[in-house]
Protein backbone atom coordinates (compact mmCIF):
# COMPACT_ATOMS: atom_id res chain seq x y z
CA UNK A 1 0.00 0.00 0.00
CA UNK A 2 1.02 3.77 -0.11
CA UNK A 3 2.17 4.07 3.32
CA UNK A 4 4.38 0.61 2.39
CA UNK A 5 5.92 2.42 -0.09
CA UNK A 6 6.33 5.53 1.63
CA UNK A 7 8.39 3.75 4.04
CA UNK A 8 10.67 2.09 1.44
CA UNK A 9 11.12 5.17 -0.23
CA UNK A 10 11.81 6.79 3.07
CA UNK A 11 14.24 4.14 3.73
CA UNK A 12 16.22 4.91 0.86
CA UNK A 13 16.56 8.38 1.00
CA UNK A 14 20.45 9.60 1.95
CA UNK A 15 19.36 12.58 3.23
CA UNK A 16 17.77 10.61 6.00
CA UNK A 17 20.45 8.84 7.73
CA UNK A 18 18.32 6.45 10.25
CA UNK A 19 14.21 5.60 9.72
CA UNK A 20 11.90 3.64 12.10
CA UNK A 21 8.94 1.59 10.51
CA UNK A 22 6.36 0.85 13.43
CA UNK A 23 3.48 -0.65 13.18
CA UNK A 24 0.79 -3.16 14.36
CA UNK A 25 1.32 -6.60 14.31
CA UNK A 26 0.66 -7.58 10.41
CA UNK A 27 0.65 -4.32 9.39
CA UNK A 28 3.11 -5.44 6.70
CA UNK A 29 6.97 -4.57 8.45
CA UNK A 30 8.15 -7.40 7.10
CA UNK A 31 7.01 -6.88 3.81
CA UNK A 32 8.97 -3.37 3.41
CA UNK A 33 12.03 -4.84 4.50
CA UNK A 34 12.10 -7.41 1.99
CA UNK A 35 10.99 -4.58 -0.10
CA UNK A 36 13.81 -2.48 1.24
CA UNK A 37 16.78 -4.55 0.89
CA UNK A 38 15.82 -5.67 -2.69
CA UNK A 39 15.47 -1.91 -3.75
CA UNK A 40 18.56 -2.03 -2.24
CA UNK A 41 20.40 -4.25 -3.42
CA UNK A 42 19.36 -4.02 -6.77
CA UNK A 43 20.89 -0.15 -6.54
CA UNK A 44 24.66 -1.56 -5.95
CA UNK A 45 24.05 -1.72 -1.85
CA UNK A 46 25.41 -3.81 0.28
CA UNK A 47 22.56 -5.00 3.37
CA UNK A 48 23.80 -6.00 6.67
CA UNK A 49 19.76 -7.10 7.81
CA UNK A 50 19.30 -8.47 11.34
CA UNK A 51 17.13 -8.62 14.25
CA UNK A 52 17.03 -9.86 17.91
CA UNK A 53 15.99 -13.29 17.45
CA UNK A 54 17.30 -16.60 14.97
CA UNK A 55 13.48 -16.91 14.49
CA UNK A 56 13.36 -13.65 13.05
CA UNK A 57 16.39 -13.66 11.41
CA UNK A 58 15.13 -16.57 9.40
CA UNK A 59 11.77 -15.75 8.89
CA UNK A 60 12.86 -12.33 6.83
CA UNK A 61 15.84 -14.79 4.98
CA UNK A 62 13.20 -16.84 4.06
CA UNK A 63 10.74 -14.19 2.25
CA UNK A 64 13.73 -12.93 0.80
CA UNK A 65 14.52 -16.13 -1.10
CA UNK A 66 11.03 -16.31 -2.09
CA UNK A 67 10.84 -12.69 -3.06
CA UNK A 68 13.96 -13.25 -5.08
CA UNK A 69 16.21 -16.30 -5.29
CA UNK A 70 18.88 -14.57 -7.28
CA UNK A 71 20.18 -12.83 -4.27
CA UNK A 72 23.38 -13.14 -3.03
CA UNK A 73 22.16 -14.13 0.79
CA UNK A 74 24.46 -15.15 3.52
CA UNK A 75 22.59 -16.49 6.86
CA UNK A 76 25.42 -15.99 9.98
CA UNK A 77 24.63 -17.89 12.93
CA UNK A 78 25.25 -21.00 14.81
CA UNK A 79 23.29 -23.75 12.24
CA UNK A 80 21.89 -25.47 15.60
CA UNK A 81 19.97 -21.96 16.04
CA UNK A 82 19.00 -21.91 12.24
CA UNK A 83 15.84 -22.86 10.61
CA UNK A 84 16.21 -25.76 8.54
CA UNK A 85 15.34 -24.42 5.44
CA UNK A 86 17.44 -21.68 5.74
CA UNK A 87 20.73 -23.65 6.32
CA UNK A 88 21.72 -23.81 2.35
CA UNK A 89 22.37 -19.93 2.29
CA UNK A 90 24.52 -20.33 5.68
CA UNK A 91 28.28 -19.14 4.70
CA UNK A 92 29.58 -22.58 5.18
CA UNK A 93 26.80 -24.05 2.98
CA UNK A 94 27.76 -20.91 0.35
CA UNK A 95 31.78 -21.87 0.53
CA UNK A 96 30.89 -25.48 -0.18
CA UNK A 97 28.94 -24.88 -3.26
CA UNK A 98 32.12 -22.64 -4.09
CA UNK A 99 34.90 -25.16 -4.15
CA UNK A 100 33.71 -26.64 -7.35
CA UNK A 101 34.58 -23.19 -9.06
CA UNK A 102 37.73 -22.99 -6.51
CA UNK A 103 39.28 -26.10 -7.83
CA UNK A 104 38.43 -25.37 -11.51
CA UNK A 105 39.95 -22.10 -11.42
CA UNK A 106 42.81 -23.87 -9.85
CA UNK A 107 43.08 -26.15 -12.16
CA UNK A 108 42.60 -23.73 -15.13
CA UNK A 109 45.76 -21.44 -13.22
CA UNK A 110 48.00 -24.55 -12.88
CA UNK A 111 47.25 -26.02 -16.08
CA UNK A 112 48.44 -22.29 -17.82
CA UNK A 113 51.66 -22.19 -15.30
CA UNK A 114 52.45 -25.65 -16.48
CA UNK A 115 51.97 -25.10 -20.32
CA UNK A 116 54.71 -21.87 -19.58
CA UNK A 117 56.92 -24.61 -17.95
CA UNK A 118 56.91 -26.82 -21.49
CA UNK A 119 56.89 -23.80 -23.74
CA UNK A 120 60.56 -22.19 -22.10
CA UNK A 121 63.43 -23.59 -24.27
CA UNK A 122 65.62 -22.00 -21.78
CA UNK A 123 65.17 -23.86 -19.06
CA UNK A 124 66.51 -27.78 -19.25
CA UNK A 125 64.10 -30.98 -18.69
CA UNK A 126 65.70 -31.51 -14.83
CA UNK A 127 64.69 -27.94 -14.08
CA UNK A 128 61.01 -28.00 -16.29
CA UNK A 129 60.58 -31.90 -13.85
CA UNK A 130 61.39 -29.31 -10.74
CA UNK A 131 59.38 -26.36 -11.87
CA UNK A 132 56.13 -28.58 -12.37
CA UNK A 133 56.69 -30.67 -9.29
CA UNK A 134 56.58 -26.61 -7.07
CA UNK A 135 53.63 -25.22 -9.17
CA UNK A 136 51.60 -28.51 -8.09
CA UNK A 137 52.87 -28.46 -4.74
CA UNK A 138 51.81 -24.19 -4.84
CA UNK A 139 48.60 -24.73 -6.59
CA UNK A 140 47.78 -27.68 -3.98
CA UNK A 141 48.90 -24.90 -1.45
CA UNK A 142 46.99 -21.83 -2.47
CA UNK A 143 43.29 -23.91 -3.20
CA UNK A 144 43.78 -25.02 0.30
CA UNK A 145 43.82 -21.44 1.46
CA UNK A 146 40.88 -20.57 -0.51
CA UNK A 147 38.94 -22.79 0.72
CA UNK A 148 39.46 -22.11 4.32
CA UNK A 149 38.68 -19.04 3.75
CA UNK A 150 35.50 -19.57 1.49
CA UNK A 151 33.17 -18.91 4.54
CA UNK A 152 34.29 -15.04 5.27
CA UNK A 153 34.44 -14.70 0.46
CA UNK A 154 31.10 -15.51 0.97
CA UNK A 155 30.12 -12.64 3.57
CA UNK A 156 31.92 -10.39 1.97
CA UNK A 157 30.59 -11.46 -1.69
CA UNK A 158 26.80 -11.07 0.04
CA UNK A 159 24.65 -8.51 -1.29
CA UNK A 160 22.53 -9.19 2.17
CA UNK A 161 24.07 -10.79 5.16
CA UNK A 162 21.66 -11.99 7.70
CA UNK A 163 22.42 -12.23 11.43
CA UNK A 164 20.93 -11.74 14.79
CA UNK A 165 21.67 -8.43 16.60
CA UNK A 166 24.13 -10.20 19.04
CA UNK A 167 26.00 -11.97 15.78
CA UNK A 168 26.64 -7.99 13.94
CA UNK A 169 29.03 -7.74 16.51
CA UNK A 170 31.25 -10.55 15.91
CA UNK A 171 34.75 -10.46 14.77
CA UNK A 172 33.88 -12.04 11.65
CA UNK A 173 31.14 -9.62 10.66
CA UNK A 174 32.92 -6.72 11.85
CA UNK A 175 36.11 -7.65 9.80
CA UNK A 176 34.10 -7.24 6.83
CA UNK A 177 33.60 -3.94 4.38
CA UNK A 178 31.48 -1.49 5.97
CA UNK A 179 27.71 -1.74 4.91
CA UNK A 180 26.10 0.66 3.15
CA UNK A 181 22.31 -0.30 4.44
CA UNK A 182 21.89 -1.95 8.12
CA UNK A 183 18.25 -2.45 9.19
CA UNK A 184 17.08 -4.05 12.64
CA UNK A 185 14.12 -6.11 12.60
CA UNK A 186 12.28 -5.79 15.68
CA UNK A 187 14.51 -3.29 17.44
CA UNK A 188 12.49 -2.61 19.99
CA UNK A 189 12.78 -6.46 21.20
CA UNK A 190 16.38 -5.93 21.26
CA UNK A 191 18.30 -5.01 24.81
CA UNK A 192 20.07 -1.77 24.04
CA UNK A 193 23.41 -2.93 23.61
CA UNK A 194 22.22 -5.22 20.87
CA UNK A 195 20.88 -2.41 18.93
CA UNK A 196 23.41 0.27 19.04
Amino acid sequence: DASQRAAVEAALAERRPLSVIQGPPGSGKTGVIVELARRATASGLRVLLCAPSNMAVDGLALRLVAADPSLRLVRVGNPERIETLALNITAEAVAERQQSVLEAEAAAELSEMLREVRSNEQMGRQRKSQMRDYLRRQSRRTLSKRKANGASAAMADAQVLLCTTTAAAESAVAALPTFDLVVVDEAAQAVAPNAW
